[in-house]
């Protein structure tokens, strides 16, 4: 086992989640808790408890939402170098990115995080502070106008 001092909430649902949830059992894994789709308050509520947010996508997402969701709640992203992941979390500074196909990898970016309280805060408030500046009424008029002008 990769992580067997890591507690692990799988938030979401998808075509593996029974399986994932069977091999869990399986193997045991006490500190891995499924608890399906999560929207609202619900999922506000996980987003404030945790230490960090981690987006294993396989598919090139362009923006997944829930990394400035993640960002607006001041945690800091695992994530995998697919889409626009990448570039939202800017390895090393709002959180860390590994190669998506690598299990090893996706295991040392969540272990250096959780072994590492001062660098995960530093990593989230950097987060929070992106998405302040970035995602608000002002940011996207001053986009909008922007583009506006250009045509």
């Amino acid at each position: 086992m990769l992580l067997p001092d890591v507690k692990l909430i799988v938030v979401g649902d998808g075509p593996n989640r029974l399986a994932l949830e069977q091999q869990a059992q399986i193997l045991e894994l006490k500190q891995v808790e499924f608890v399906g789709p999560k929207w609202g308050n619900e999922l506000d509520d996980i987003l404030r408890r945790c230490r960090f947010v981690v987006v294993p996508s396989l598919w090139h997402e362009n923006f997944p939402y829930v990394i400035i969701q993640s960002f607006a709640f001041g945690k800091a992203v695992v994530g995998s170098m697919r889409g626009g992941i990448t570039e939202l979390v800017a390895q090393g500074e709002r959180g860390l990115v590994y190669e998506a196909s690598d299990a090893n990898a996706l295991a040392d970016c969540i272990s250096q995080l959780w072994h590492d309280p001062v660098m995960t805060m530093n990593m989230g408030q950097a987060a929070k502070a992106y998405a302040d500046a970035a995602f608000n009424d002002e940011a996207f008029y001053q986009n909008i106008m922007t583009i506006t002008k250009r045509c």
